[in-house]
């Protein structure tokens, strides 16, 4: 279904924005992005509502991206792109 998206070489972690209510937490955000495959790390930046998400491969964060962004989540829109996680 998204093998014409998937880059094998394009990076494993997203960079996600909108993570705006109070009661996000880093579980939640792990909860819903491991629905796509095993997420390596996840850094929650709740002062800025935003979060890196790293997966296994780039295919599986491909997935992720194509399927979460522009969600509406906990009542705000999430923006997920990519990004590197240095």
């Amino acid at each position: 279904m998204f093998k014409d998206l998937i880059d094998s070489k394009s990076s494993p972690v997203l960079f996600v924005r909108g993570l705006d209510d109070e009661q996000m937490t880093s579980e939640i955000i792990c909860k819903l992005f491991c629905n796509f495959g095993n997420v390596i790390r996840l850094l929650y930046f709740k002062k800025r509502s935003s979060a890196l998400v790293e997966f296994e491969s780039g295919e599986l964060a491909t997935i992720a991206k194509e399927m979460l962004n522009n969600l509406c989540f906990f009542g705000s829109l999430l923006k997920v792109r990519r990004d590197v996680l240095c």
